[in-house]
């Protein structure tokens, strides 16, 4: 459950609404960050709720995508980290 949930902070904290639109598949690069964020219904949803956003808004693979990023960004260097010892 604390994994779960270090998961979910991450998703809302450490994300930023370029990487969702990203996630989206929208060229992040063919406006403003304000035209982006207001034409992406993945960035209104996940600020409104990042847990449903993960759950119900973006499908299997983007799911995968976001997994992999957060086990890369966060799980492997702790787990490093962890067998060097404190």
């Amino acid at each position: 459950m604390h994994g779960l949930i270090e998961f979910f902070a991450w998703i809302s904290n450490s994300l930023g609404s370029y990487n969702i639109v990203e996630l989206e598949g929208i060229d992040y690069k063919s406006g403003t960050n304000y035209e982006l964020e207001e034409n992406s219904k993945f960035v209104h949803q996940w600020r409104k709720n990042p847990v449903i956003f993960f759950f119900d808004v973006i499908d299997d693979v983007q799911k995968r995508t976001l997994i992999d990023r957060y086990n890369t960004q966060c799980v492997i260097p702790w787990n490093k980290h962890l067998d060097k010892g404190f």
